[in-house]
């Protein structure tokens, strides 16, 4: 019995699952989710936050997945950022979830009665969680968090918690302090 080949989406989202599993990845990226947003203006941060997301992406793929082929457009092409093995891929960056996409309209297109894109949209919106989030404890007890931000102040009677997150949506809490 052989393995169906993997759709294209599929073969991108096992990509970037690779990626984000290997921590030495982790860094430059949460990083820049931070300083380029405090140093730079909103569209400019964006794009050098995709940049750095793509380099990162393509750094990945020539060390670890060379036989996969990873490619950019040539400047000025509108309507996709790269491509893996030829599927196309939009991507956005978001400071707080997923936003509305917007699609240009062309009004000299009479043929056209909805609305299309030409390709798969990503969105980057790490660093920007919920503002109050639940942990379920080993013992089914639920603990009210929040994500620490940079300005937070911890106060007397308040906890620190290290959580640990895996592939999915359960969390194992690795270690509790009181303030």
């Amino acid at each position: 019995m052989s393995i169906p080949p993997l759709s294209p989406l599929q073969k991108l989202a096992t990509l970037l699952k690779e990626m984000a599993a290997r921590q030495d990845y982790h860094f430059p990226i949460v990083a820049a989710q931070r300083q380029f947003r405090e140093r730079y203006y909103g569209l400019s941060s964006a794009a050098m936050l995709e940049d750095l997301f793509l380099d990162a992406v393509a750094h990945y793929v020539s060390t670890y997945r060379p036989e996969l082929n990873l490619g950019r457009p040539p400047r000025g092409e509108k309507g996709w950022d790269y491509s893996l093995d030829g599927f196309k891929v939009s991507h956005k960056v978001s400071k707080s979830g997923a936003p509305s996409i917007a699609v240009l309209w062309d009004a000299t297109r009479t043929d056209l009665t909805h609305y299309t894109y030409g390709s798969p949209i990503s969105l980057t919106i790490g660093g920007y969680s919920p503002s109050k989030i639940q942990i379920k404890t080993s013992s089914n007890h639920i603990l009210k968090a929040k994500p620490i931000e940079r300005d937070l102040e911890v106060t007397n009677g308040s906890s620190l918690i290290l959580v640990r997150w895996d592939a999915g949506t359960n969390g194992e809490i690795l270690f509790k302090w009181h303030a």
